[in-house]
C-alpha cells in the first residue's frame, strides 16, 4: 500500500488557510471518501463544521485531542465496503504535539491528510506542532492576508486585539487582524528592530 500525502495550508489568519483546505477537498476529493476534524476548542463557527471566514462550511467531527480523530478513524466501519481516502484536519495549531504521531499513522495506513493551521501566534512565536508537520509534508502552500493597518499585502502576522494571556484564544475579527512585520513590530520609517 503506498504512503498517503501530507499537505499543509499554513500561514496568518485571514489569509484563507480553510477555503484552500476545503477547495483541495472539492477537486481531489471527488469520487473519494473524505474525514474532516475540527479541535473543539474552536468555539468560533457552527459546531461540527469547517467554515470560512467567508461562510463556506464542510461536515467535521469536534475532538478534544489529536487521538481521538486517530480513535475515531480506528473504529470507523468500512461504508459501503470503503475506508477513509482523505483526512481534512483544521486549525491544527490548536492541537496538542501528538497530532504529529496521529499524522503519520494515517500516512502510513495510505491514507492523504491534509491539514490547514496557524504557523505563528499572537506574540509572533512559532506554533511548534505546525512546523513539526511541516518537517513531513509532501506539499506547503504559505497563505498571506492583507494587513489591517497599512494595507500592505504578505501579512505574516496577526495582533490581537482584547486583553487575554492564553496563547490560544479562538476569535476572528475584532479579536485579530493580520498585520506586516513593520505593523506588528510598530517599526517607523529608518526604524529597526
Amino acid at each position: 500500500m503506498p504512503q498517503g500525502r501530507l499537505v499543509l495550508y499554513v500561514g496568518t489568519m485571514f489569509g484563507g488557510k480553510s477555503h484552500a483546505l476545503l477547495f483541495h477537498a472539492g477537486i481531489h476529493g471527488y469520487g473519494k471518501l473524505v474525514k474532516a476534524f475540527v479541535p473543539k476548542a474552536d468555539t468560533r463557527s457552527e459546531a461540527g463544521a469547517i467554515t470560512t471566514h467567508s461562510g463556506v462550511t464542510f461536515p467535521a467531527v469536534e475532538v478534544e485531542t489529536s487521538h481521538d480523530i486517530y480513535e475515531f478513524l480506528r473504529y470507523l466501519p468500512e461504508i459501503a465496503g470503503r475506508k477513509v481516502d482523505i483526512v481534512l484536519i483544521d486549525e491544527a495549531h490548536m492541537f496538542d504535539g501528538d497530532l504529529i504521531n496521529v499524522v503519520l499513522h494515517l500516512l502510513e495506513r495510505g491514507i492523504d491528510v491534509v491539514c490547514g493551521g496557524l504557523t505563528i501566534d499572537f506574540e509572533g512565536n512559532p506554533f511548534e506542532v505546525v512546523t513539526h508537520l511541516m518537517a513531513f509534508a509532501d506539499q506547503i502552500e504559505v497563505y498571506r492576508a492583507t494587513c489591517k493597518r497599512c494595507g500592505g499585502a504578505r501579512a505574516k502576522y496577526h495582533k490581537r486585539l482584547i486583553e487575554d494571556d492564553r496563547r490560544i484564544v479562538p476569535g476572528g475579527e475584532g479579536v485579530y487582524e493580520p498585520q506586516c512585520y513593520q505593523c506588528f513590530h510598530e517599526i517607523g520609517d529608518g526604524e529597526t528592530r
